[in-house]
């Protein structure tokens, strides 16, 4: 059974999804593919774990140092290629954007085959947990922003409050 609760941010409501276990998804409210691998939820906010998912949302957002969560995540569905691409994306550090290209190479490499940028594209657009699994940091080769489930406008300030300065629709730096 999966536990799902609402979780005010400052870039708006997120949905946090659980297996009374691990966090296993976080979207933000209305974004494409929210929740897409739940399957018959229960809304509780009672969970102990979301204190640790509040306090690590807190701490991104407010003191820009997250750190290693203190809970674990697991994916829900997802087909083992975008599990390998979701777990790509875990490497790329705070402050820091890697493009499509580069996220395509190191999941080639880790599943022992050429892969293609749009197929890793579109597993990133899919990634059920949103911030911790930080998709937002993956930008075209160009440095332009593209594709964000959550939205170009949440991307720009996810990328701006980690340090980046963005011109347009380009990063053009980090300042971290």
């Amino acid at each position: 059974m999966t536990v799902l609760t609402k979780i005010d941010t400052p870039l708006g409501v997120m949905i946090a999804a659980s297996d009374k276990v691990a966090l296993t998804g976080l979207w933000f409210e209305g974004q494409k593919y929210e929740c897409a691998f739940v399957k018959n939820p229960e809304w509780d906010d009672s969970l102990a774990l979301w204190d640790s998912v509040k306090t690590w949302i807190n701490q991104y957002y407010h003191e820009k140092t997250p750190g290693t969560p203190l809970f674990s995540i697991a994916y829900e569905g997802g087909t083992p290629f975008q599990q390998s691409v979701w777990n790509t994306l875990l490497e790329i550090p705070f402050g820091e954007v890697w493009t499509y290209n580069e996220v395509t190479h190191r999941v080639s490499e880790k599943i022992g085959r050429k892969t293609s940028p749009r197929a890793v594209a579109n597993a990133i657009g899919k990634n059920p947990i949103a911030l911790l699994v930080p998709c937002h940091r993956v930008v075209a080769t160009t440095g332009k922003l593209t594709g964000f489930a959550g939205g170009l406008n949440r991307k720009t300030t996810l990328l701006q409050l980690e340090g980046h300065q963005i011109q347009g629709d380009t990063v053009i730096h980090n300042e971290a």
